[in-house]
């Protein structure tokens, strides 16, 4: 019953989040979220290749480490924006693909500049510095009037608003695999 509770407050959340017009997907992070940009840095750390891909829309790798769509792309999709979140250092794509949704995110970073200095990978202030930069190009591209208004105001807003949920959803899912560990028997669900 508990986890019955828990799946419906869930749905509710995602269901009351989608139903907000979100005009752009916004992403920073690691290997989990980056959706390309390592293709075009000097590192070692890239999925460009096989099996990257296999079930990506176009059946090629993209730079995402994950064989499909990583979490932005289905997130992106939920709000009614593009199937998925372009990289913001991919040359195919310019500041009108950016429109609605942008991945400033880099395998291998972490909060630790060391971390993105060893592996050469994009560390999370340059992320934030990228953000800055895509700020004054989609001021450039939509005028200043309707970027400020309809889009950069939104995100600031929202962000300071994510700052107060995001510890409830990360409460809400530890609870949900708590509920989920303690109920489901491991040594079965994995004998061979």
């Amino acid at each position: 019953m508990s986890r019955l509770l828990l799946l419906l407050l869930l749905l509710f959340t995602i269901f009351t989040l989608t139903s907000a017009k979100i005009p752009a997907v916004i992403v920073f992070g690691d290997s989990s979220v980056d959706s390309g940009n390592n293709n075009v840095i000097k590192t070692l750390l890239k999925s460009n290749f096989r099996p990257y891909g296999r079930d990506f829309l176009t059946g090629q790798p993209t730079g995402r480490f994950s064989n499909g769509k990583v979490p932005p792309d289905f997130i992106s999709e939920a709000f009614g924006l593009k199937p998925t979140v372009p990289a913001y250092l991919d040359p195919a794509f310019t500041i009108a693909d950016f429109a609605t949704g942008v991945c400033f995110a880099s395998a291998g970073t972490g909060f630790d500049n060391s971390t993105s200095d060893v592996l050469n990978v994009i560390p999370l202030w340059k992320e934030v510095e990228l953000f800055k930069e895509y700020q004054r190009k989609l001021r450039g591209y939509l005028g200043n009037e309707k970027a400020n208004e309809d889009f950069l105001q939104w995100v600031v807003c929202h962000l300071k608003e994510q700052q107060m949920l995001c510890p409830t959803l990360i409460v809400l899912i530890n609870t949900i695999l708590w509920l989920w560990n303690s109920t489901t028997n491991w040594k079965l669900l994995f004998q061979i």
